[in-house]
C-alpha cells in the first residue's frame, strides 16, 4: 500500500470523517481510497479494474449490466458475459475491502451497476467535464478563462495512456483529446489577447507535447514569441511544425500557418 503522494496533478485530499475516493484517469490511471492507493495486486484481475474505470469514466458513474457486458466481453454470449461481470464485481468489491473492511463503493441491482462515491470524491474526468461545460457556456473571455485553465490543468496526459487499446478506452481517449485541444486553443487565444505570453508559451508547448500536429498551437507560439521579440524561436516553431505535420500526418503545413510565419517575421 502506498500513501497518497503530493505531486503535480494530484491534489491534496484533506483528512475528514468519511473516506474519500480520488481517481485519476488522465495519464496514469490511479485510485486512492481513504488516502491509500489501490495497488495492482488489490484489483485481483484486469477486468475488475476495467469495470471500475468504465464506471468512473461514464457520466453519472452508472451503467447497465448489458452495456458493461457488451463493452468488456463482446466475444461472449449473454450468459457467459453476465457471469464474467458477476465475478469481476466480486473482485472489485474485494479490492476496496482489502483497504477498508467497511468499504461500500459498488452498488448494483439486476439491471445496473453504479459507484457510490460520496460528495467529496475527487475524479479528474468529472472535473474536466465540468470545466469544459462551464467554459462553453461562457461567451465572455474573462469569464471563460478560469474554466479553460481548469480543464487544461485536469488533462495531465491522454486518457488511460498506458492501458490497452480496447474500443471503449479509444472512444473516450479520442473524445477527451478533442475537447482538450478545443479548450486549449481557445485558452491560448484568450491569453494572447491579454498579453499573457509566458503562460501562453508554457501551455502551447505542453499541448504540442501531447498533440504534436496541432497547427493552431504552433501559430499561437509564433505570435507569442514575435510579441516578446524572439524571431529565432518563431523560426524554430515554424520549422518544427513543418516536420511534425509531415511526420504525423504525411502532409504539409497549411497556407495559413506559412502566411502567419512570413507576416510575423516581416513585421
Amino acid at each position: 500500500m502506498h500513501a497518497l503522494p503530493r505531486q503535480h496533478g494530484i491534489p491534496h485530499v484533506p483528512m475528514c470523517a468519511h473516506p474519500v475516493i480520488h481517481v485519476t484517469t488522465f495519464g496514469h490511471a490511479r485510485c486512492w481510497y481513504d488516502r491509500t492507493e489501490i495497488a495492482k495486486y488489490h484489483w485481483r484481475s484486469q477486468r475488475a479494474r476495467d469495470v471500475f474505470l468504465m464506471l468512473v469514466s461514464h457520466d453519472g458513474h452508472r451503467m447497465s449490466r448489458a452495456a458493461l457486458c457488451a463493452a468488456l466481453w463482446p466475444e461472449c454470449d449473454a450468459l457467459a458475459a453476465a457471469n464474467n461481470l458477476r465475478v469481476s464485481l466480486y473482485r472489485l468489491r474485494q479490492a476496496f475491502v482489502s483497504i477498508a473492511a467497511d468499504a461500500d463503493v459498488i452498488g448494483a441491482d439486476k439491471q445496473a451497476v453504479w459507484l457510490q462515491l460520496g460528495h467529496q470524491a475527487v475524479i479528474d474526468v468529472d472535473e474536466f467535464r465540468l470545466a469544459i461545460a462551464s467554459a462553453r457556456r461562457m461567451y465572455d473571455a474573462k469569464q471563460a478563462l478560469p474554466h479553460l485553465r481548469r480543464a487544461a490543468d485536469c488533462y495531465q496526459g491522454h486518457y488511460l495512456t498506458h492501458d490497452t487499446d480496447q474500443d471503449w478506452t479509444c472512444s473516450y481517449r479520442e473524445q477527451f483529446a478533442c475537447e482538450y485541444t478545443e479548450a486549449g486553443i481557445r485558452l491560448g487565444r484568450i491569453l494572447l489577447s491579454m498579453q499573457l505570453y509566458t503562460e501562453l508559451i508554457e501551455r502551447m508547448w505542453r499541448m504540442i507535447h501531447l498533440e504534436v500536429a496541432v497547427e493552431s498551437a504552433h501559430q499561437l507560439l509564433m505570435q507569442a514569441y514575435h510579441a516578446t521579440g524572439n524571431p529565432e524561436m518563431v523560426r524554430r516553431v515554424y520549422h518544427s511544425c513543418q516536420h511534425l505535420v509531415n511526420q504525423q500526418l504525411g502532409s504539409s503545413v497549411t497556407a495559413e500557418t506559412t502566411r502567419l510565419y512570413r507576416t510575423v517575421l516581416s513585421s
